[in-house]
């Protein structure tokens, strides 16, 4: 993983219908960043999470969409699986991730 190895940082840049998903470890002076076509409108919001956390919540959903509902940059970050059809919601899932502070965008 080339993200931070004690915060696992990554930077999420939100914006009218795509997201920036980036990563730099300056120990190794690595980059990356991955633009992502999504359903947003409105101001651009950036936001950073813990990787792994992240890829957890990801595990455990295993649907192609998910919600993302957030305030700033410090609240909670609720995120909710996206049934297609009703009958496939087998749970009311809903996942709590507190976001990490981003010092350099």
């Amino acid at each position: 993983m080339l993200s931070n190895q004690k915060t696992h940082l990554v930077k999420f840049s939100f914006s009218e219908k795509m997201l920036e998903v980036g990563v730099t470890n300056k120990e190794i002076g690595g980059e990356a960043k991955e633009k992502i076509g999504i359903e947003y409108s409105g101001d651009v919001h950036n936001i950073g999470f813990n990787a792994q956390y992240f890829n957890e919540i990801l595990d455990i959903v295993r649907t192609p969409k998910i919600n993302l509902h957030m305030n700033t940059q410090i609240s909670a970050c609720l995120i909710y699986p996206v049934y297609e059809k009703e009958e496939e919601k087998i749970s009311e899932d809903l996942f709590l991730l507190m976001p990490l502070r981003i010092l350099e965008m």
